[in-house]
């Protein structure tokens, strides 16, 4: 700003004039819009020292209240803040049905968002979804509830900890960012005009104050460009660290600016030296972010900030033009006042940051607004961010309807695979008349079986089972009643076992039954099993009542039928596992040819039959 007054000759723009005081008047009205529309009506923050807690555990704490600005300047430790929202404090959005949480300068930060009706953002470690990529803020969207409800933050960050937390509806969260992209619009395009002035007046000049002054603007509007959040999407990852840098660079150019513009005030030259020795130290901040150690870094950046300005009043004040020397544009008065404004306001501010003062929302921009102060804005860069703006609104908009119509797409899809997926394995494991498991499902049971019974000992029984009667019924009656005869059968054996058995067609008129959890002694575990076929040989021997159609001449025919079984009981099966069929079917037979309707047990006979 000294190099700004010093080389610009004539009269201010009143233009200029009148844009500073619009900035100076709407510096005063911020801190009071800011609280309007917002639905927060209490704050509280809890430090976790360890940086540990889980949320459970950060509530058994009493947290402390606060108005506003959130200030506990740097720290390694986490900070907890508790947010009352009250869904009633203003009217709804008209838009949404939902809320718009905005975070403002976490550039450097790790946040986690615990809200009881976001059941998804309330685990630890998991990350809510911001609800715009491109705003310059952190946004995210909560629901809006019906009653008055508590939602935590978990807040971790190599920088300051200072922030302004809002919620808002979001017509008041796309009209907020409007103005602050307006502003933001406005300080930039500040910072640009005095580059530009400093670059032509160089070009013209070749004035090495001036070109020190150049890099100073270029720095700062590269810094202001990062720290905003204007390339947070483009650099990804690396913003955080481009940010932490580049603010490394701006004090180390600012000073330097200083340096070179003390020289035409003659100063004593220890104090020059005195200067430079402060400067010296950024170097090891620069190389401490580049080596991931960013907080202590940024620590070091403020103290040495703190330590040149003040040293700048005081070489200001020292400092004694020669009589005989072309006296500077600006009287000594004047770079002491300049240096005396611009110490206190820096002090305010590292005190601020620092956590030793409470913060306002101002404070956290008054490094730019040093840098505002010194250029003027141009009005294309408004237009062309008016227009970013508007296309924001409605971008969020569609982005809106877009996450809501992706999100019903893939629950319809979700649902059609779950429903296809489970029809394939209703078709690979299942018969598709009866629904009892098929042969594939009944050797994965019997396999499963004899796994349990040889860590427990205990007997299983492989019923063989086949329709007696069946093949006249099909032929008087065709398939249809068949069928049904089919169906009732498999419900009777479903009835007849209890829910750890397998009931299962092996085709045609042919019912194999798992039966598990019998005696670990054969000699108890026969008796069992031909109890349980015994009970399905009275069931089946029940009649029948059969409609022949659908037909309105359709008439019910009763039939009755039995069933021979033949029994195969095993602890280990043999190899291969099949053969425990083979064994059950030859038992099934030595059944039939004993007069039908009775039980055989497989024997040695059988086999060599």
């Amino acid at each position: 700003m000294a190099t700004h007054l010093m080389y610009l000759s004539g009269p201010p723009l009143s233009g200029a004039r009148q844009l500073l005081r619009w900035l100076l008047v709407w510096a005063l009205l911020w801190p009071v819009l800011a609280h309007a529309g917002d639905y927060i009506t209490e704050r509280a923050w809890l430090e976790d020292p360890s940086g540990q807690w889980s949320l459970d555990e950060a509530l058994t704490h009493p947290f402390t209240p606060y108005e506003g600005l959130l200030s506990r300047g740097y720290g390694t430790s986490a900070i907890w803040i508790r947010l009352r929202i009250d869904p009633h404090a203003n009217p709804p959005s008209t838009l949404t049905d939902r809320l718009v949480l905005r975070l403002r300068l976490t550039y450097l930060d790790q946040i986690q968002l615990f809200d009881p009706q976001a059941p998804t953002a309330t685990q630890p470690n998991t990350a809510p979804v911001p609800f715009n990529d491109r705003t310059l803020n952190l946004n995210y969207l909560l629901p809006r509830g019906d009653i008055p409800r508590d939602i935590y933050l978990r807040l971790q960050s190599p920088g300051t900890r200072t922030k302004m937390i809002e919620v808002l509806n979001l017509e008041e969260a796309l009209d907020r960012d409007r103005q602050q992209e307006t502003i933001y619009g406005l300080y930039l395009s500040g910072l640009l005009v005095s580059l530009l002035w400093a670059l032509l007046h160089w070009f013209s000049l070749r004035e090495r104050v001036i070109g020190v002054f150049a890099c100073k603007q270029a720095v700062a509007l590269l810094w202001s460009l990062s720290l905003l959040g204007y390339v947070r999407e483009p650099l990804g990852d690396a913003a955080p660290t481009l940010v932490a840098l580049l603010l490394v660079v701006f004090t180390a150019t600012s000073a330097y600016f200083d340096y070179s513009l003390f020289r035409e005030y003659q100063p004593p030259r220890w104090t020059l030296r005195v200067l430079l020795g402060l400067m010296a130290v950024l170097p090891v901040a620069a190389l401490l972010i580049l080596s991931g150690h960013i907080s202590t870094a940024l620590r070091l950046n403020i103290v040495c900030t703190l330590l040149i300005v003040l040293w700048n009043l005081v070489v200001s004040l020292l400092a004694r033009p020669r009589v005989n020397h072309p006296a500077p544009a600006i009287p000594q008065w004047g770079l002491v006042s300049f240096h005396g404004v611009l110490c206190l306001s820096i002090v305010i501010t590292a005190l601020m940051v620092l956590g030793v003062l409470s913060s306002v929302l101002l404070a956290l921009h008054s490094l730019q607004i040093h840098g505002l102060v010194t250029g003027l804005i141009m009005v294309i860069f408004l237009q062309v961010r008016s227009q970013r703006l508007t296309q924001r609104q409605t971008q969020a908009l569609a982005d809106l309807a877009v996450a809501q119509k992706n999100a019903r797409q893939e629950q319809l899809h979700r649902q059609q695979q779950e429903k296809l997926l489970e029809e394939i394995r209703q078709l690979a494991f299942h018969d598709s008349l009866t629904h009892l498991p098929n042969r594939r499902l009944l050797l994965e049971c019997v396999q499963l079986a004899a796994a349990q019974n040889q860590r427990y000992g205990h007997h299983s029984a492989l019923l063989f089972m086949d329709l007696d009667n069946f093949k006249p019924l099909n032929d008087a009656y065709g398939h249809h009643v068949g069928d049904l005869l089919l169906i009732e059968v498999a419900q009777r054996l479903r009835q007849s076992v209890r829910a750890c058995d397998t009931v299962s067609r092996f085709g045609g008129d042919e019912f194999v039954i798992l039966l598990n959890d019998f005696s670990t002694e054969a000699t108890t575990a026969q008796p069992q099993a031909q109890a349980v076929a015994e009970k399905i040989l009275t069931s089946l021997r029940q009649p029948y009542r059969l409609q022949t159609d659908h037909s309105d001449t359709a008439r019910t025919v009763e039939h009755h039928c039995s069933a021979s079984i033949g029994i195969r009981l095993f602890t280990t099966p043999p190899e291969p596992i099949e053969s425990l069929l083979d064994q059950a079917d030859a038992a099934m037979y030595a059944a039939k040819a004993a007069g039908r309707s009775t039980i055989r047990f497989y024997t040695n006979a059988d086999a060599l039959a």
